[in-house]
């Protein structure tokens, strides 16, 4: 999941707030180590920048006792896929 799909997920639940991200990185190679995402007091924090936010809008639907998106339960495209 990119973060415009989850801002745009995101924005049909409470439109106007904005999602954040933030990547911890390995000092001595730039790897990702973790990631971090919040939205209106809903966070997530996973091993990649993809599964927080995948995490985060779950979290957010389900709080709001609101239907999960398909878009979810889909498998990740290929890297480079769209």
């Amino acid at each position: 999941m990119t973060r415009t799909e989850a801002q745009h997920l995101l924005d049909a639940i409470e439109p106007g707030h904005a999602l954040s991200v933030s990547v911890g990185r390995h000092r001595g190679t730039g790897a990702v180590v973790n990631a971090v995402a919040r939205w209106r007091g809903e966070h997530a924090f996973r091993a990649t920048e993809a599964a927080a936010l995948r995490d985060l809008v779950a979290g957010a639907y389900r709080a709001r006792r609101l239907p999960v998106p398909a878009a979810l339960d889909a498998p990740p495209a290929l890297p480079g896929v769209r």
